[in-house]
C-alpha cells in the first residue's frame, strides 16, 4: 500500500502491485480546511496518521478506513511526522517551532519539545529509536536522545 496526499485535504491509498487507487481517506469538511502535507505508517501498518496545515493530525485505522483520533496541540501547519518502530509514540513536527510526543494508541500528547528552532521542517527516528533529530528553516540540526 501506497498513501499520497495534496492541497486537496484527502488521503489517496494506492496498490503498489496494481497501481490502481482503492480507496480516499477524508473527514467532512477536511477538504475545505486545506491541505494534507505529512503522511506515516504505523510500524504494523494498521494506522494511518496524516498531519495538515488546519494544525491538526488525524489518525486513521487502515482495516475499515475510519477516523481513530484527531489530535489538537500545535498552533501552525504540521509539518512532519514520524512514528517509532520501538513504541507507541508518534512525533509531529509544526511551524511553530515545537515538536510534540503522542502515544498514537490511546491519541493522548505525551510531551512538546521546544529548543526555539523556530519553524520545523523536518523530523527523522532513528532504526532503534534513541535519537529523534530535526531540521529548521534556520538552517540548523537538533538531536534529542529518547529514553
Amino acid at each position: 500500500m501506497l498513501a499520497s496526499s495534496g492541497d486537496d485535504g484527502l488521503i489517496h491509498l494506492w496498490d503498489v502491485g496494481t497501481g490502481e487507487l482503492f480507496n480516499t481517506l477524508s473527514e467532512p469538511g477536511l477538504e475545505a480546511t486545506g491541505s494534507v502535507v505529512a503522511i506515516a505508517f504505523s510500524p504494523d501498518n494498521h494506522i494511518l496518521a496524516s498531519g495538515s496545515n488546519d494544525k491538526t493530525i488525524r489518525l486513521w485505522n487502515l482495516h475499515d478506513y475510519r477516523l481513530v483520533h484527531t489530535l489538537a496541540a500545535h498552533t501552525g501547519t504540521v509539518t512532519s511526522i514520524v512514528m517509532n518502530r520501538k513504541t507507541p509514540t508518534l512525533y509531529s513536527a509544526s511551524t511553530d517551532g515545537t515538536i510534540h510526543l503522542w502515544d498514537w494508541q490511546t491519541g493522548t500528547l505525551q510531551t512538546k519539545l521546544d529548543k526555539g528552532q523556530g519553524l520545523i521542517l523536518s523530523i527523522t527516528i532513528s532504526g532503534d529509536g534513541q535519537l529523534l533529530a530535526s531540521s529548521g528553516a534556520d538552517g540548523n540540526i537538533q538531536v534529542w536522545h529518547q529514553t
